[in-house]
């Protein structure tokens, strides 16, 4: 058992005593597509990361970042007896969340000046603000052409109402894959995609696709 502790705790050693935290920032462009929905949209990002060298190959890293994540829907349900009459409602959400994914990472130097690196874990978000729209039409066509028989407009899209929330909940969770090249070692672009589920019982949609790339200096 003693052997077993002071090997755990020399690996401890070596490990913090190889360790480096380095913090950078970094903003870039959203491409947002719900599962639910047939609309793909652009948002953008925006923070602040860290990650910690285990080895020269293997890190820990973490990216807090305001993240806007919009989204639609346009549905039209026909009715049997009439089937070239029917209701439409189009949609659309701008959500702001706070996202903090948690990665471990490998990174490869590929020459004095350049490396590249991959990195992958969970994530979770908290929504801050937001807002959207909702309109409702009558008596469509099979064209999608209808008569606007009211719209609304929302200026808290986390809200609990029936005709346009975005979640009954604030918090979002699900994984993050992060890849991409950094330059002269403080130079970063960098490619993300990430895969959430929003909680709740009434919501405009439930699982959501996002397809980030954005670029970053780190200190």
């Amino acid at each position: 058992m003693k052997k077993v502790i002071i090997a755990i705790v020399c690996c401890m050693v070596s490990v913090m005593s190889y360790g480096q935290l380095r913090w950078g920032i970094e903003a870039g462009a959203n491409i947002s597509h719900a599962l639910e929905t047939n609309k793909t949209k652009a948002g953008f990002n925006i923070g602040a990361r860290a990650d910690y060298s285990l080895s020269s190959l293997l890190y820990l890293d973490a990216t807090l970042k305001l993240s806007s994540q919009p989204c639609g829907y346009d549905n039209t349900n026909y009715y049997v007896d009439k089937p070239e009459s029917g209701s439409r409602v189009v949609a659309n959400f701008t959500p702001y969340y706070l996202t903090l994914p948690v990665r471990i990472g490998l990174n490869f130097k590929l020459n004095k000046y350049l490396k590249t690196y991959v990195a992958a874990g969970p994530m979770i978000g908290v929504g801050l603000f937001g807002k959207g729209d909702t309109k409702h039409y009558a008596n469509v066509s099979s064209s999608g052409e209808g008569t606007l028989t009211g719209s609304a407009k929302l200026d808290n899209v986390f809200k609990n109402t029936f005709d346009g929330c975005f979640s009954t909940s604030r918090f979002e969770y699900g994984a993050n894959i992060n890849l991409g090249l950094e330059f002269m070692s403080h130079y970063r672009l960098g490619f993300e995609y990430s895969i959430i589920h929003i909680p709740g019982d009434v919501k405009a949609v439930d699982n959501m696709n996002i397809y980030s790339i954005s670029l970053g200096y780190v200190f």
